[in-house]
């Protein structure tokens, strides 16, 4: 399976690049406002975005295509989702829907895990402005629900387990290990490998559901909302980096795509190895246009000569 598509305006662009201590308070500043524009009001009490709200009230009232596909099995699914029965051998649209649970799986577990220890910064939760982590962590608590409503629409329903325990010590580790801010190399590793996953989860919708269009385009619009955050998110935090950050993050990159593949990947081989792939040849192109252009990119990537590459 290709995950680059056809060629674009963005391929070449990369997807950080080194900056001084005023250009990345820029980046982190230029974010902010970004994410008021297009979410519109945080309550940080009520974990709510005002037009994250509207879009899901639009959602709920709109008419959902009825799945004319294979009937499929919610034991089943959740053997897959829990790893008791490996993915090998799964019907490939049973694969993508577990495949696609399990990131959100983690990640759940993940922003959950971060708000009982690292709650919203004092300034956001008394109405002044927030950090681009305190938005961050608010985007991304809308992505279990995104998943859930995709699952729906193949006539599933399920409760998210927690992740294996394994991954559960390298969240923990890393919570323990790293500064909570946006421009933590963890916070870098953990969003350039899901914006990686939700690329090679999308493409592979596309040719799935290829007979089943009205309900690509549901399933389009709610991954294609995850993955504006997760662009937006590894931008902020690879151009946020210092130069030890950035050197850092070379040196760990490798190190956690090998524990992804024994963790979150595992009985899927195939899944690791499109993210190393990706990883490997790291540009802005690599991602659909129509959700980079309503992503985050920092202003200065535009401007930046095209040779790609990683951090």
């Amino acid at each position: 399976m290709s995950i680059t598509g056809p060629r674009t305006l963005w391929d070449g662009i990369p997807v950080s690049v080194a900056l001084e201590p005023e250009a990345r308070r820029e980046v982190a500043d230029e974010f902010v406002e970004f994410s008021l524009d297009r979410f519109g009001s945080p309550d940080f009490e009520r974990h709510t975005l005002s037009k994250r709200e509207a879009f899901f009230d639009r959602y709920d009232a709109m008419a959902k295509p009825q799945w004319s596909g294979p009937l499929l099995d919610s034991s089943e699914f959740r053997a897959l989702v829990t790893g008791a029965k490996p993915l090998d051998h799964a019907d490939p649209l049973m694969s993508w829907l577990a495949r696609a649970t399990r990131t959100h799986v983690a990640e759940a577990w993940a922003v959950r895990h971060h708000l009982r220890t690292y709650p919203f910064s004092r300034a956001a939760v008394t109405g002044g402005r927030p950090s681009p982590l305190d938005l961050m962590t608010l985007q991304e608590l809308y992505h279990t629900r995104m998943f859930v409503e995709v699952v729906r629409l193949f006539g599933l329903e399920f409760s998210l387990p927690a992740p294996p325990r394994a991954l559960q010590v390298l969240i923990r580790l890393a919570s323990r290990t790293v500064s909570h801010t946006s421009s933590s190399i963890a916070t870098g590793i953990a969003e350039v490998i899901g914006s990686l996953a939700t690329n090679a989860l999308a493409h592979e919708a596309e040719e799935l559901l290829v007979d089943h269009p009205a309900t690509y385009e549901v399933v389009r619009t709610l991954v294609d909302e995850v993955f504006i955050d997760e662009i937006g998110h590894m931008t902020l935090a690879l151009n946020t980096f210092d130069r030890r950050q950035r050197v850092g993050f070379r040196l760990a990159m490798p190190g956690a795509l090998k524990a992804l593949a024994l963790t979150y990947y595992r009985g899927n081989r195939a899944g690791a190895a499109i993210v190393r792939r990706g990883y490997a040849d790291f540009h802005l192109g690599l991602f659909p246009p129509q959700v980079l252009a309503q992503a985050f990119v920092p202003s200065v990537l535009l401007h930046s000569p095209r040779d790609g590459g990683a951090p």
